[in-house]
């Protein structure tokens, strides 16, 4: 949802993907392949992430660190809010829109009918 309103920027496809994925912890590449950036992009903007206690790291296995959202952070408190909101806002425009393309459906069939006859 972060992309559709601040566009496509490194940082917010990684917040992006991180707020759809926060139970989840996540080497590098996956981070990368999911925010759908280029690993050298990804390790260019995540150290600023890290410093903002917005991304923390929360494991290792072998030579692998694991990462996820800080979901302690008060702006990632803040930014999942908005992510909920703007979700709810975007599935009642949706659903407006398929009710609109739903009526004008009828009205369609309702004169092509009216013709038939």
């Amino acid at each position: 949802m972060f992309v559709d309103v601040f566009g496509d920027s490194p940082q917010v496809k990684v917040l992006d993907f991180l707020t759809d994925h926060m139970d989840y912890d996540y080497t590098m590449t996956d981070i990368a392949d999911g925010a759908g950036i280029a690993r050298p992009t990804l390790y260019k903007v995540f150290g600023d992430l890290l410093e903002a206690e917005l991304v923390i790291s929360t494991r290792k296995v072998g030579v692998a660190h694991l990462y996820k959202l800080n979901t302690e952070n008060p702006i990632v408190k803040a930014l999942v809010k908005f992510d909920f909101e703007l979700s709810k806002l975007m599935v009642k425009k949706t659903s407006e829109q398929v009710e609109e393309v739903a009526a004008t459906a009828a009205t369609v069939d309702k004169k092509a009918k009216a013709n038939v006859t």
